[in-house]
C-alpha cells in the first residue's frame, strides 16, 4: 500500500494473474462501527444504521473494509467462500430460524460484492444494464 497525498493506493496483481488497482481516501479505510460514508456530489454524508442502503454504497463498504485481504486471497479462493456461504443459505432456507436466513443472505450478498470489486465490476451499473436497459431480459428461466 502507498500512501499518495492522503490517498491509498493498492496495486498489483493476484496469485491467479488478476491486475488490481484501488485508490481511496484514506480516512475511508477505517470508520467507526455502525457507520459508513455516503459518497454525494456535495461532500460525504453519514449512513446511520436503519437508514436505505443502496447496492454501491454497500459494495463500496465492503471494498474499503476488506480489499486488501480480499486481493491478497484471489480470485478462486474468494469464489469458494461465496459457494460455502450459498450452501450455508441453502441449509437455513430449509429451517424455519429467520433470523439465521437473513444472516445467511446478507453474507451472500457480501462475498458477491467481493468477487465483483476482486474482478473490478461495479454491481448497481451492472444491475442496472442487465435488468433496466431496454426493458431488461427477455423470457425467463
Amino acid at each position: 500500500m502507498d500512501i499518495i497525498a492522503g490517498k491509498c493506493l493498492f496495486s498489483g496483481s493476484t496469485s491467479d494473474g488478476v491486475r488490481y488497482r484501488y485508490l481511496w481516501k484514506k480516512s475511508e479505510v477505517a470508520r467507526p462501527a455502525g457507520i459508513l460514508q455516503r459518497r454525494s456530489e456535495n461532500g460525504n454524508e453519514r449512513l446511520k444504521m436503519g437508514e436505505k442502503l443502496t447496492i454501491e454504497e454497500f459494495q463500496n463498504h465492503i471494498r474499503d473494509k476488506y480489499s486488501a485481504r480480499d486481493i491478497q486471497r484471489g480470485s478462486a479462493p474468494t469464489f469458494m467462500w461465496l459457494i460455502e456461504e450459498i450452501g450455508e443459505l441453502a441449509t437455513a432456507l430449509q429451517g424455519d430460524d429467520r433470523d439465521n436466513q437473513e444472516e445467511e443472505f446478507a453474507d451472500v450478498v457480501a462475498w458477491l460484492c467481493t468477487m465483483a470489486n476482486i474482478h473490478g465490476i461495479n454491481l448497481t451499473s451492472a444491475i442496472e444494464k442487465k435488468y433496466f436497459k431496454s426493458g431488461g431480459p427477455k423470457g425467463f428461466k
